[in-house]
């Protein structure tokens, strides 16, 4: 039976004081966090648990209307909206000091505004440095702005304060390992994500953070065995379509194109079958750098193409839409092409008045990198190799401003190189390649695209 109170205080597995009226409430809350740190498990099924045996539990509302806006719901839909109405009803003495940061992210978040979001849940972790939700939640946020620098300098304060005897320890210290990795420091990294794998191998962020170490710094074919080996402690997490996205890249690294689309076929494509945003992603970024290649994928990218196009005129965040972009341009100019062109031209207008939309965050990005990120993309299916080599040079140093990691970012690395070489810019492709090499030294693929553009000019020049 749900209970409402506001009155109720008890303290959640990290000893955090929280209002809450009912113990087997808060107990499903605690499974929640747990799974959500961890990435295991459905913690949004917990939390709504929670939810509905304490429908006062408005921290419960501003963790679960996050997490809505972070899958590209918009404040008013429904499944934000009722947690966002929640929380505006409350007076500021039936809130905690503590909940008090985690209303004001919500709300900032559900304004547009993620950086401030991200700046309340940081602040938090200064004076509730247990607090895992909010260590959880600013790194998320940081990740999808492109600003894991911050998300490391926030981690190496609050791990000061977790014991290594505390189960969330490893999965705490692997979220910093990943944040290691992203700002360079790959030896650091490397010995926070065993540390983490150490004390529970089934910390998928540190495999994750491991992934991209071998990615950048060593040979992939480390990267194979590797994530081969290991299958079976992250396979079920929540990043584990992610790792198998991997997997993929370092396979696509070699060369081995039906090691990709093996992979890519069991596994990666069930994402793709259920409209998981982040399978589309991740979905749509390996099959464009086939494409890029000159891979005949088949028709896998159908099942992209058809799951993708529902989120259309679903402006939230610029890093999905240029994913959205691929898979409405690939393939080049074929019978078929003219249609999914006419939508590209569609989703660029709606880029471009989403910018002028509003003031928020990911509006600003859309004018500043994301609409001509997209009309780059849509001039790559067109052929015209030109046009993108002359909207990708101005911005290549602002397209970490659309969020996601430096391996995901790699992508428009991919399509720029391409471009250059087909637009017979060979030189300028020559230095993109060289600058990639320089943070992936030991990369096969790089190794001989770089000779290979090396005998292009020479050629040309004799």
């Amino acid at each position: 039976m749900a209970t409402e109170s506001h009155t109720g205080v008890l303290r959640d597995r990290c000893g955090l004081e929280v209002h809450c009226s009912s113990q087997e409430a808060m107990d499903r809350y605690n499974q929640g966090l747990i799974e959500y740190v961890r990435s295991y498990g459905d913690s949004m099924a917990s939390f709504g648990k929670a939810l509905e045996l304490d429908n006062g539990f408005f921290l419960i509302n501003c963790t679960l209307g996050s997490m809505w806006l972070s899958v590209l719901k918009k404040p008013s839909d429904p499944l934000v909206a009722t947690h966002l109405d929640a929380v505006n009803k409350l007076s500021s003495d039936q809130v905690l000091p503590r909940e008090q940061f985690h209303i004001d992210a919500f709300k900032a978040y559900a304004s547009g505004d993620l950086p401030a979001a991200c700046d309340h849940w940081e602040r938090c972790t200064i004076d509730y440095p247990k607090d895992a939700l909010a260590t959880r939640n600013a790194f998320v946020g940081r990740l999808m702005l492109g600003q894991l620098d911050r998300s490391r300098a926030n981690l190496s304060y609050v791990l000061t304060y977790w014991k290594k005897e505390d189960p969330l320890y490893p999965f705490i210290l692997s979220l910093y390992s990943f944040t290691l990795e992203e700002t360079g420091r790959f030896q650091d990294a490397s010995t926070a994500a065993w540390e983490s794998l150490s004390m529970n191998p089934q910390a998928p962020w540190a495999t994750h953070a491991l992934g991209h170490v071998i990615e950048e710094d060593r040979d992939v074919h480390e990267g194979v065995g590797f994530l081969t080996s290991t299958r079976d402690h992250w396979k079920d997490s929540g990043l584990g379509n992610h790792i198998a996205w991997h997997l993929c890249l370092y396979y696509f690294d070699l060369g081995d194109t039906e090691a990709v689309l093996k992979e890519y076929d069991g596994n990666l494509v069930n994402k793709v079958v259920s409209s998981n945003l982040f399978g589309l992603l991740d979905a749509s970024s390996l099959l464009w750098r086939l494409e890029c290649d000159g891979v005949d994928v088949g028709d896998r990218w159908t099942k992209v193409h058809e799951a993708f196009k529902a989120h259309l005129d679903n402006r939230a965040l610029v890093w999905y839409d240029t994913h959205l972009m691929m898979s409405l341009v690939y393939g080049g100019l074929c019978n078929e092409s003219a249609a999914r062109f006419a939508l590209a031209e569609h989703l660029i207008k709606s880029l471009k008045d989403y910018s002028q939309s509003g003031r928020s965050t990911d509006c600003k990005v859309a004018e500043v990198v994301g609409a001509p990120t997209c009309e780059a993309l849509l001039a790559y299916g067109k052929q015209q190799f030109d046009e993108v080599v002359s909207l990708l040079v101005p911005r290549r140093y602002d397209i970490v401003r659309l969020g996601g990691s430096w391996a995901q970012r790699q992508v428009f690395s991919v399509t720029f190189i391409q471009a250059a070489i087909k637009a017979g810019k060979l030189k300028l492709a020559l230095s993109l390649i060289a600058e990639l090499k320089a943070v992936k030294p030991k990369s096969h693929r790089l190794a001989v695209l770089y000779t290979n553009v090396q005998q292009m000019i020479t050629s040309k020049d004799s």
